[in-house]
């Protein structure tokens, strides 16, 4: 949808006037400035694809703080299904068929779960469809090594869904 003028600069104002309290809500949430910031614009996105229903509010401050909270619980449905699925896979070929294509939800997800090592192992390992060999290589770690980080980082994500 392309917007007019009015609606262009109503969103910009309310993306102004709302940035901070939103970023400290959703901060209180999800406990992640990445994400964070990544709701706030999903949320504005949804407003400028949504214009008409946004101008025609009474009370467009509430419209998109409950927009924003819907994309918040959805980020935080997201977040648990793939931690669910990682979680729940027998094996590294589990887990590559239960990433995301893209790998930047699974990133979020893990981001306060696993140190960065960890992570690019998970990575190369379920995403970029390394061998167990291959990552090892990579990383100037052992076999048995690349293997017992990956158990390691399987356990870490169990157990933080465990306490969720």
């Amino acid at each position: 949808m392309i917007l007019n003028g009015e609606q262009q600069k109503l969103i910009a104002g309310l993306y102004t006037d709302m940035y901070d309290q939103l970023f400290a809500y959703g901060l209180g949430i999800l406990r992640n400035r990445q994400q964070t910031e990544e709701a706030i614009q999903d949320a504005f996105r949804i407003a400028c694809a949504k214009a008409d229903s946004l101008t025609a509010s009474e009370n467009r401050r509430g419209w998109i703080m409950n927009t924003f909270k819907y994309v918040i619980q959805n980020m935080i449905r997201s977040n648990a299904r793939i931690s669910r699925m990682m979680i729940n896979a027998s094996s590294i070929e589990d887990m590559a068929l239960a990433a995301p294509d893209d790998g930047l939800e699974l990133k979020a997800a893990c981001s306060d779960i696993l140190n960065a090592e960890d992570y690019r192992l998970l990575e190369m390992l379920a995403l970029e469809k390394y061998s167990v060999l291959d990552a090892s290589e990579e990383l100037g770690i052992t076999l048995e090594a690349c293997y017992k980080r990956f158990q390691r980082a399987r356990a870490k994500l169990r157990k933080k869904l465990e306490e969720q």
